[in-house]
């Protein structure tokens, strides 16, 4: 199946979302507008469950400021095969050269690409599908400015980070894993320009603790809130508000891709895995060295460019 066609978005409606109303825009297209190329890729940040082997997600359709594309293909992706920086290409997207400020994935839970339900679900490692959602489809919306330039190619990568989309329900039957509330599934869904997006590298030397796995989370400079952060949300997630995370690899590698530019701060956590269901047991936040001269509260991610920062752990704060 191509998924790397044009398709042609409808030019009739663009649902203009704003904070008090809603209203709809005609756009009139005789065929002289000016015009341009979205080129749409998709990505995932880890999931914190060992016991899961592929998160499959259906996609039906694509909006783009709420007009829906057409000629989008229904595809399935397992997203689990797209994560350090690997992505799939949903498609190329001919539409009006002007600003935009949101993306819409539309998700189709009852059935896959090939008619076979469920169409999104967990794989755990014994081979069992976990239906995602009674629902039979959902929206997930992320607002973001772009802007697509006449005849150019704007270039996108969603990410859709598993790790606050998906949660695991202790609840002894065959069905353990659930998308988390409706309200908050957007907030699994992040815009980015790859052509501008920086990335944030470096290697964690651990040698004290026993942790089964660390990871780094990324957060916007000044947006860390210990209080809200280590404290579980209504969906059973920590580090809600985290831009990105990453697992460290057992080299001690770690890479943080696709960050637009502006300023971050790190911060690492120590999880335990449960021998019973596989998740990752939230054991403390990492002490640690930084063994370069980059301030890990303050870090700048430029366009196109990558922040080498080499850790050192040097213990774990108590609960």
């Amino acid at each position: 199946m191509n998924t790397n066609g044009l398709f042609k978005l409808i030019p009739i409606f663009v649902l203009l979302i704003s904070f008090a109303c809603e209203k709809d825009e005609e756009i009139i297209d005789d065929g002289t507008d000016a015009k341009g190329t979205i080129s749409l890729e998709i990505t995932d940040a880890p999931i914190d469950n060992s016991e899961v082997e592929g998160a499959f997600i259906t996609v039906s359709g694509i909006k783009i400021d709420g007009t829906q594309v057409e000629g989008f293909e229904k595809t399935t992706i397992d997203l689990l095969a797209y994560q350090n920086g690997e992505t799939r290409t949903l498609g190329e997207i001919e539409t009006l050269a002007k600003s935009y400020n949101s993306v819409t994935l539309i998700l189709d839970n009852a059935a896959d690409a090939e008619g076979n339900a469920p169409g999104s679900y967990v794989l755990d490692s014994d081979g069992n599908k976990h239906a995602l959602s009674t629902l039979d489809s959902s929206m997930l919306m992320s607002e973001f400015d772009f802007v697509v330039e006449e005849e150019s190619m704007t270039n996108l990568v969603l990410d859709f980070d598993l790790r606050k989309s998906v949660k695991w329900e202790d609840n002894n039957s065959d069905d353990q894993f659930d998308w988390i509330s409706e309200e908050n599934l957007s907030n699994a869904l992040r815009i980015i320009n790859k052509d501008e997006s920086g990335m944030i590298t470096g290697n964690c030397t651990d040698s004290l603790s026993q942790s089964d796995k660390v990871l780094v989370f990324a957060y916007h400079k000044g947006s860390f809130d210990e209080s809200t952060e280590l404290e579980y949300s209504s969906d059973s997630l920590l580090f809600q508000n985290a831009v990105t995370s990453a697992e460290v690899q057992p080299n001690g590698d770690y890479a943080l891709h696709f960050l637009n530019p502006g300023d971050y701060e790190l911060h690492l956590a120590s999880f335990i895995e449960d021998e019973f269901s596989g998740n990752l047991e939230f054991d403390g936040m990492i002490e640690l060295d930084v063994l370069s001269d980059v301030d890990i509260s303050t870090i700048s991610v430029e366009t196109s460019g990558t922040t080498t920062i080499d850790l050192s752990l040097t213990g774990i704060l108590s609960l």
